[in-house]
């Protein structure tokens, strides 16, 4: 990306509901995350609980910003931990996918190939899975949001 492309970019106003898009994503993981650390007592959980609300916070900041560096971070940031991070790996992956496979599969040689490490157990909660695939939609908001405020830009 030249320098002209990158203040074009920075100069675009369509990035600040992504950063309310990404700050949503990353309170629906800590709900999530919360709900679960609780209902199947694994602790280990709610080490996403301050990671996403740091997340949220740099996202909601970075949002307010102007000028290349805050638009450009928010950018990477939104790309990287709310739709990287938990739209595509968390609820992409770690629930839909996991669901299908489980749906169609059992909790067979397939499903436990793909998601047999400790993490992953077979689904048992209505309300963890449905909040782990909620997560994908404002992930999915704020991909959309990023991407028509980038198409804008010619790289």
């Amino acid at each position: 990306m030249n320098r002209a492309n990158f203040v074009r970019l920075a100069a675009r106003s369509g990035e600040e509901p992504a950063a309310i898009a990404g700050a949503l994503t990353m309170i629906m993981t800590m709900l999530h995350h919360a709900y679960g650390a609780v209902v199947f007592d694994t602790p280990w959980r709610m080490h996403v609980v301050p990671i996403a609300l740091i997340a949220a916070i740099l996202l909601l900041a970075l949002g307010r910003g102007r000028g290349a560096v805050p638009r450009f971070l928010l950018v990477l940031v939104t790309a990287l931990a709310a739709i990287g991070w938990i739209g595509l790996f968390e609820g992409v992956y770690n629930h839909a996918l996991r669901l299908g496979v489980f749906a169609a599969a059992g909790n067979g040689a397939f499903y436990r190939a793909l998601f047999g490490g400790g993490a992953y157990q077979a689904p048992s909660d209505v309300l963890f899975e449905l909040t782990g695939l909620l997560q994908t939609l404002p992930a999915a908001w704020a991909a959309a949001l990023l991407h028509a405020s980038l198409r804008k830009v010619k790289i």
